[in-house]
């Protein structure tokens, strides 16, 4: 961990209320919302990772992937019905460190009505040591996880995991935080959202591939461990990656519309957005 205050930049602000704790339930959006918005949102690369580790399961007709992080649920149950939608059967392993979490998954998963060729375990289980067989999985998906291990050094057990994992020619789809994220960017003391930016511009371009120069203060977790928030930048997550044993095979900056301001317009020369805030991408385990 780098103890130079003058580069290290902290965020002085609770996420709680931005809504970025991890406390946004089932029970404040309703799981049919939840479901709707996730299923909107299976197109573009998330698409793309279920068509390859579909054609990576074709002679057998049966997909294993693990969904670790899972939260509630939402994030898994699109990627079951779509493999099922084109005649595969399903083994699910959903697992997360917060027993209310697989509780909460557990009850959508059976509000989901899901096909009979589908099998869903779910577990508690922390995604630095996963509890899943090793070369046992076609695919694995991690949405918005990472960042919260608090660590680099947890991070790295995190992929090694993945990998150990994942068969050969397995795939990852995952998404985390960036730098840009707003609640990377939320006003401290003094410094409004503007000069914030541009402290994180500056510290991006001096130090690309140090990710955890950017974090938020500790929260508690329901075990009682306190960690930071890290926001990763492409450069060092895909060095990450690539020490793990896996290849990138295709990366993906995302908006986040919830949060999105003045600052997050899109480019009216490039069309893209100025800051990004969000990044998915696909790795595949390296075939040995």
């Amino acid at each position: 961990m780098v103890e130079n205050s003058r580069r290290q930049v902290t965020i002085g602000t609770e996420l709680s209320r931005l809504g970025l704790d991890g406390t946004v339930t089932q029970a404040s959006k309703g799981f049919g919302v939840w479901l709707k918005e996730a299923e909107q949102n299976l197109g573009g690369i998330k698409l793309e990772w279920t068509s390859s580790v579909a054609a990576l399961a074709r002679r057998r007709r049966k997909v294993r992937f693990t969904d670790a992080g899972c939260g509630n649920g939402n994030a898994a149950i699109p990627f079951i019905r779509e493999f099922a939608k084109h005649g595969y059967s399903v083994e699910a392993r959903l697992i997360d460190l917060q027993s209310t979490a697989i509780t909460e998954a557990r009850n959508n998963i059976s509000q989901a009505n899901l096909p009979e060729s589908v099998l869903v375990s779910l577990q508690v289980g922390d995604v630095t040591d996963l509890p899943v067989p090793d070369a046992s999985q076609d695919g694995i998906v991690s949405e918005s996880v990472l960042g919260w291990l608090g660590e680099k050094e947890n991070i790295d057990a995190a992929l090694r995991n993945v990998v150990r994992a994942l068969v050969p020619g397995g795939y990852l789809y995952m998404n985390v935080m960036t730098p840009y994220n707003r609640s990377c960017l939320v006003n401290i003391g003094n410094k409004n959202t503007e000069e914030r930016l541009s402290e994180v511009q500056e510290v991006l371009h001096d130090h690309p591939d140090e990710p955890y120069l950017f974090q938020s203060p500790k929260y508690t977790d329901e075990l009682g461990q306190s960690r930071p928030v890290m926001y990763l930048t492409e450069l060092a997550l895909s060095r990450m990656l690539v020490s793990a044993g896996l290849t990138v095979v295709k990366s993906e900056y995302v908006r986040n519309k919830r949060l999105s301001n003045g600052l997050y317009d899109i480019d009216p020369i490039t069309g893209a957005d100025k800051f990004p805030e969000n990044l998915s991408l696909i790795a595949r385990k390296t075939q040995l």
